[in-house]
């Protein structure tokens, strides 16, 4: 009879999560390209954190940890978490998790389709042409007077995602804002506007997301709150624009 010590159960279990590792980074060089790139030497950290998220949620098929990865690329490594995507919270990946997930990412598909039709850039689209077509506005992010004033300049800057968006539910991203600016020193209110202009188009608590791993260094820099947030924006136009020309 052949025994198997734990050891070598362990080793075998590591072999194939590297192996899953390894497949799922030819997947999304293969099928998000410009992801791929913007993560460049970070792709295992983001596969790996993916797959423990997978695990997290006791998800048993690899068809789901596949699922799970698209969602994580196309709404934001935190997408069970971001209150603008109700239908995606951690509540309903409790008891039948392979199940929730696949209901989950079907009404993802078809609000994305209903904002964006065939083209799936076009959520990015809309911000950069916005971005190019007229004058900066990330001066009037920073000077919005109040919460609701930033609510109506993010419905005619972003107007199809207002679509499947709350309204309400931008003041909880805005609250977010405000921890986000605690870790990092970031306290005026005009400033906040801007992490939640950011929260809204490349994914909420996006500091945590490494896809965004460029970012980090921004964050944790000695520059004043003004600089950064400024720098925060530009570079996250110039990366929607990477996305776009892929």
């Amino acid at each position: 009879m052949i025994t198997v010590s734990n050891k070598q159960v362990d080793k075998l279990n590591n072999l194939i999560i590297e192996n899953h590792i390894s497949e799922m980074i030819r997947f999304v060089e293969k099928y998000y390209p410009s992801h791929s790139k913007l993560l460049g030497d970070n792709i295992n950290n983001y596969v790996t954190q993916v797959i423990n998220k997978a695990f997290e949620y006791k998800l048993t098929s690899e068809k789901n940890i596949y699922l799970l990865l698209n969602m994580s690329l196309l709404l934001g490594a935190h997408f069970d978490e971001n209150p603008l995507y109700e239908w995606c919270s951690t509540f309903q990946l409790k008891n039948t998790p392979d199940q929730d997930l696949e209901n989950i990412a079907t009404i993802t598909l078809k609000k994305i389709h209903q904002i964006t039709g065939n083209d799936h850039q076009k959520i990015y689209r809309l911000i950069v042409l916005f971005q190019k077509e007229k004058d900066s506005i990330f001066l009037k992010l920073k000077k919005s007077e109040n919460i609701i004033s930033f609510i109506k300049l993010l419905q005619e800057i972003y107007p199809s995602k207002f679509e499947i968006v709350d309204l309400e539910k931008i003041k909880i991203l805005h609250n977010n804002s405000k921890k986000i600016g605690k870790k990092y020193l970031i306290l005026k209110e005009e400033n906040l506007y801007i992490l939640s202009f950011l929260q809204f188009c490349i994914g909420y608590d996006f500091d945590r997301d490494i896809l965004f791993h460029f970012m980090n260094k921004i964050f944790l820099s000695k520059m004043d709150e003004d600089s950064k947030c400024e720098l925060l924006y530009n570079d996250s136009i110039v990366t929607l624009e990477k996305f776009l020309n892929r």
